[in-house]
């Protein structure tokens, strides 16, 4: 088979110059140049000239590269909360650890106002951080807080959001 040629003519399209089976070449699909379509498919038509010409049509979608940038708006904002709420319960555990009476809950949310603590919290969480938990970390509760506001399933996401926050910081 020393006589057959390496590629196909200038041209013509793929598998033309092996198609003719007069040649003494072995049959080989001939394909036509793809067309796109608009919806993202690409249509490809095969014509196989062993025995009688079939036409066969194959649909594919193009492949459209995910978006790979971070939104470093949303784990700007994600991660500034977290630091937020980890401040606000480390001044509420410092607080209530000096205090002889536990306040209400009512009373706590007087106290300080101002923190954004109270919207995130649910009433019986709200009682037991007035109560005062002994084995309370103020960075998990916040993580955790922070987690279910946004719906994320891992403490890891943070650590992912800080990591990705200093990076692009550097840059």
């Amino acid at each position: 088979m020393a006589d057959q040629p390496e590629s196909p003519a200038e041209g013509q399209p793929r598998g033309a110059s092996e198609t003719n089976p007069e040649d003494g070449f072995k049959s080989v699909p001939f394909i036509l140049q793809p067309i796109e379509k608009e919806d993202g498919l690409v249509l490809e038509i095969t014509v196989d000239f062993e025995g009688p010409p079939k036409v066969a049509v194959r649909r594919q979608r193009r492949r459209v590269p995910p978006r790979r940038t971070p939104n470093l708006a949303v784990m700007r904002e994600r991660v500034e909360l977290c630091t937020q709420l980890v401040g606000e319960l480390t001044h509420l555990r410092g607080w209530l650890a000096k205090l002889v009476a536990r306040p209400t809950p009512g009373r706590l949310k007087q106290r300080f106002p101002e923190f954004r603590l109270w919207d995130l919290l649910r009433p019986e969480e709200t009682g037991e951080l007035a109560a005062g938990v002994e084995d309370f970390r103020p960075r998990a509760f916040a993580e955790n807080l922070v987690l279910r506001k946004y719906g994320l399933t891992s403490r890891e996401t943070l650590k992912y959001y800080r990591r990705m926050l200093r990076e692009h910081q550097r840059k």
